[in-house]
């Protein structure tokens, strides 16, 4: 697990989060950037799913980053080619850094607003040849700027 860098002190989950996951930023020219919510147990641990079967999985040592478990499994896997894509052609984020204690729960909303703006206001990045964003849940929608729910932007595409 990596350690928590000085920009995160001004955060409010400094305390109650946990672990740290920094984005995986692509160089330029890339232009897909694929933004979640934030890490999971494997990818704070620095473990890549590889497989996957029914509850089992087999996971391989990788650097802590966005989309390393179960879900960037299935983006990586599924998605992905369905674009021609591959990892390597797509930059990772996560809204949040770190997760409100051990789970994926998020923190009451008092404490949200101010660690999405804190850590959106740190560390989001991507590349100027982005082009599209990838914005897996609602989390990821709102940090974006979008309101509403997910049924009522599915599918949406705005233009950068």
């Amino acid at each position: 697990m990596l350690p928590k860098p000085d920009a995160c002190r001004s955060c409010p989950m400094w305390q109650t989060g946990h672990g740290y996951v920094p984005d995986e930023w692509r160089p330029e020219g890339t232009g897909v950037v694929i933004l979640g919510q934030n890490p999971g147990a494997d990818e704070e641990a620095g473990r890549q799913v590889v497989a996957v079967r029914g509850r089992d999985t087999d996971t391989v040592p990788h650097p802590p980053a966005p989309f390393l478990g179960r879900t960037g499994h299935y983006v990586e896997t599924q998605l992905l080619p369905l674009a021609g894509l591959h990892r390597e052609d797509c930059s990772w984020s996560n809204v949040l850094r770190c997760r409100w204690g051990r789970s994926n729960a998020l923190p009451p909303e008092a404490v949200l607003g101010l660690a999405i703006a804190h850590c959106q206001a740190a560390y989001w990045r991507p590349p100027a040849s982005t082009r599209l964003i990838l914005a897996c849940g609602a989390l990821a929608h709102r940090a974006l700027g979008g309101r509403g729910g997910v049924h009522d932007w599915a599918g949406v595409v705005w233009e950068l």
